[in-house]
């Protein structure tokens, strides 16, 4: 045991089971500060003294480990793991990461968590859950918290023709090349930035997508006339090895993202937050379904479509027809054969 003055208050230094515990005896007198550390001594030994509650940002990165053991054991999704680290990502860079977790409160998170979109709010709130709930099995808080999530607003907003056309015609490169692809393609906006010469095949005119957030994403996808035009330039004089959309700045080797360039064309014309860059997809899926065959337009989506969802998909796609349903024989065709090479009339 040791005894050192700081400021004229004594403070004990002392290692019980190997751990080592520092404390203000609160004592300016040494005899008095002593018969106090050795109180203090008595209580850790005994494992009734409280230690510190560490700061979020130290259990924080023992999550992440956590959950890169998880998936690796199969525990825990690919999805799943991924959303846990983006939501890390986004915490770490607000002022809660300096905070001891057991001071953390629902106002806390409303004052100083992460600013964004409602979707990405909530990431980073239900991530801080998860890691609150594992310091309450872990005996760093006595109980876990409530925090409330915030409103998400849906995304289901679909682009008429003419805001199509506008925001083609505002958009600056890379964003014009990259809504086109999703407007004609339905390909989400990370597929389109991971595309590499190699997976674009301009005979058949199809473009191959690897992987993505779904089990079936992995598929091929028929390319619009616009789109060849557009694709042919991107590709000319580069190796099958390089990227469409490279970038010297990202680590990855690719543009990751086009949102600022975004926000400035949705304030251009006058829209609000409803309208996001994957408001291109739904207008495409929308659309597709509207053709009448739902589990070929779920699939050009690279989604598991039940029948509920194919009910809700049909629904909104005749909402957005005006309340008309389309042509018996348009219904009955099959809509992914219309899509070989071109896409029906109202993609362009």
């Amino acid at each position: 045991m040791a005894l050192y003055e700081r400021n004229g208050i004594w403070y004990c230094d002392v290692t019980i089971n190997n751990r080592r515990v520092r404390r203000s005896t609160g004592e300016s007198n040494q005899k008095k500060a002593l018969a106090t550390a050795i109180a203090l001594a008595a209580k850790a030994e005994k494992g009734l003294l409280r230690q510190r509650a560490p700061k979020l940002s130290e259990v924080g990165e023992a999550f992440i480990k956590w959950v890169d053991e998880a998936e690796e054991n199969g525990r825990l999704t690919r999805n799943g793991s991924r959303y846990y680290r983006n939501g890390w990502r986004l915490l770490k860079q607000t002022p809660l990461a300096k905070m001891q977790v057991n001071r953390i409160t629902n106002d806390d998170v409303k004052a100083y968590g992460p600013n964004g979109q409602p979707y990405s709010v909530n990431n980073a709130i239900r991530t801080l859950r998860r890691i609150l709930s594992k310091c309450e099995t872990r005996g760093f808080i006595h109980n876990t918290p409530k925090l409330q999530t915030v409103t998400e607003i849906p995304r289901e907003a679909v682009y008429s023709k003419e805001q199509e056309n506008e925001l083609l015609r505002l958009a600056p490169q890379p964003l014009r090349d990259v809504a086109m692809i999703i407007f004609d393609a339905g390909m989400r906006p990370e597929e389109v930035f991971r595309v590499r010469v190699a997976d674009v095949d301009l005979i058949t005119k199809y473009i191959q997508v690897e992987r993505g957030k779904s089990n079936k994403a992995r598929r091929r996808i028929p390319i619009s006339d616009r789109c060849m035009e557009i694709l042919k330039a991107r590709i000319s004089g580069k190796e099958v090895t390089d990227w469409l959309f490279p970038s010297k700045r990202a680590k990855s080797g690719h543009i990751v993202t086009v949102e600022k360039q975004f926000s400035k064309v949705r304030e251009q014309m006058k829209l609000d937050e409803r309208w996001v860059l994957y408001s291109a997809r739904h207008t495409f899926g929308t659309y597709a379904a509207g053709c009448g065959n739902v589990k070929a337009a779920g699939d050009a989506l690279g989604h598991s479509v039940t029948r509920p969802q194919r009910s809700a998909i049909s629904t909104r796609a005749w909402k957005q027809s005006g309340g008309h349903h389309q042509p018996k024989e348009r219904r009955a065709g099959n809509w992914r054969g219309e899509l070989n090479g071109t896409l029906p009339s109202h993609c362009f």
